[in-house]
C-alpha cells in the first residue's frame, strides 16, 4: 500500500505549482509580512520612548511632567439628569468618605480628578470622622461643569475644632460632582455642602 501523496501548494489562480514558481508567488507574501512586523516594532519602540528629539537629555523624565502621564480621561457626556445615581458613582463617593475618615488621604484623593480640594467637606482636618450613610434617591437635574452626574449623599460627620461643620456631630447632606472616565471608572470632581 502506498502512502497518500502530499498536496503541493496552489497558486493564487488555483493551479498547483512547482519549485521556483512556488517561491515566486510566496515571496511577496513573506516580504509583506516581514515589513509589517518591522513597522509594528518601530512604531511600538517610538511610542515606548515617547519620541526622541535627538538630544542626549531628552529622556521621558526630563521632558515630561508627572501630570502628562496618559491615563483615563473624563467623559462627562451624556450627563445623567434623572433617576437614581449610578452604582459606580455611589461606590466611589462611599469609598472616598470611608478613606478620608480612616485618614487614607492619598488613596481618597486618588479617587478624584484633583480639582476638588478647595471645596467644603474635603479638607481632612475639618472633621474627626465621617461615615457614609446613603445616597439621595434622585440626581440633580442639571449637572454643571465637567460632571456626568451630581447627587447628594448623607454623611454623618464628627467635626474637629474650628470646623465649618460646627461643633456637634450630625448628618450632613454632602453633594458630589462625579464624572465618568474613559476607562469606565468614576471619579469625584468636587464635593460640597450645596449644589
Amino acid at each position: 500500500m502506498r502512502p497518500p501523496r502530499a498536496r503541493r501548494p496552489a497558486s493564487p489562480h488555483g493551479r498547483r505549482v512547482r519549485g521556483a514558481t512556488r517561491a515566486s508567488f510566496m515571496g511577496p507574501i513573506v516580504t509583506a509580512l516581514a515589513l509589517s512586523v518591522l513597522v509594528g516594532v518601530a512604531v511600538a519602540g517610538a511610542a515606548a520612548c515617547g519620541g526622541s528629539s535627538g538630544s542626549p537629555d531628552a529622556s521621558p523624565s526630563a521632558t515630561s511632567s508627572p501630570t502628562s502621564i496618559a491615563g483615563p480621561t473624563p467623559v462627562p457626556t451624556p450627563q445623567i439628569t434623572s433617576g437614581r445615581p449610578p452604582a459606580g458613582a455611589v461606590a466611589v463617593v462611599r469609598q472616598y468618605w470611608t478613606l478620608l475618615s480612616a485618614r487614607g488621604y492619598d488613596a481618597a484623593f486618588a479617587l478624584t480628578t484633583g480639582s476638588h480640594l478647595v471645596n467644603a467637606g474635603t479638607q481632612p482636618k475639618e472633621f474627626e470622622s465621617a461615615r457614609y450613610l446613603r445616597p439621595n434617591r434622585r440626581v440633580l437635574p442639571k449637572p454643571s461643569g465637567e460632571a456626568t452626574v451630581v447627587f447628594g449623599s448623607w454623611v454623618y460627620i464628627v467635626p474637629s475644632a474650628n470646623s465649618p461643620f460646627g461643633t456637634d456631630p450630625r448628618r450632613w447632606l454632602m453633594f458630589a460632582w462625579v464624572v465618568h472616565m474613559s476607562d469606565g471608572s468614576w471619579r469625584l470632581v468636587s464635593v460640597g455642602t450645596s449644589p
